[in-house]
């Protein structure tokens, strides 16, 4: 994000708080996993700040990023984590565990959203 190097289509979701950030995600085309799994968009970079927590503002992000994909005619979303059992919650299935490239995440998920 730094590098402002975004494809056009790329976009964060930010929650705010007053004049505060308290969360954000990030709708990406790479999540910078092994080569071997092809799979495209993904979520990625939750966050939510510890005070916000429990206020289902990671589920906000992440439903108004599946909203955006599937405006964009996506069929699945994808996403890695190394924690277990927060995004079933939101309709993920894991799919994969792998060795992680990047960071400590080492399963990866998807959703199918409908068209």
């Amino acid at each position: 994000m730094s590098k402002n190097d975004f494809l056009d289509w790329e976009k964060v979701f930010v929650a705010v708080h007053g004049e505060d950030v308290v969360g954000f995600c990030v709708l990406e085309e790479n999540g910078n996993i092994p080569a071997k799994f092809n799979c495209s968009p993904f979520i990625n970079l939750v966050y939510v700040s510890e005070k916000f927590q429990g206020e289902r503002l990671s589920k906000s992000l992440i439903d108004a990023a599946l909203d955006y994909a599937q405006r964009l005619g996506y069929k699945k979303v994808y996403l890695k984590s190394e924690h277990h059992g927060l995004y079933e919650k939101y309709g993920f299935k894991k799919i994969a565990d792998f060795e992680p490239t990047v960071g400590l995440a080492n399963q990866l998920f998807e959703i199918k959203i409908s068209i």
